[in-house]
């Protein structure tokens, strides 16, 4: 049984929880997929979701939900 887990992260911080004001961001806010094959015992790679062309994008911190579309993407 194959099985999906949807991270969202980055290494962006509030200015307001960092009193040194050193924060740097290292990682912008992406999501993140790995897959397990055997039901979630062991997983595969952790890599960062992409368009189809390859290219990055951001993701917000914001609510999230994948859809499938018609032409059978999921996004």
């Amino acid at each position: 049984m194959a099985g999906w887990l949807c991270l969202r992260g980055s290494t962006d911080v509030e200015r307001s929880l960092c009193p040194e004001g050193d924060v740097q961001v290292t990682q912008p806010g992406r999501h993140w997929l790995a897959i397990s094959q055997d039901g979630g015992y062991t997983w595969g790679p952790v890599r960062d979701w992409r368009y189809a062309d390859g290219e990055q994008f951001y993701s917000p911190s914001t609510f999230s939900r994948l859809l499938r579309h018609s032409n059978g993407k999921l996004y």
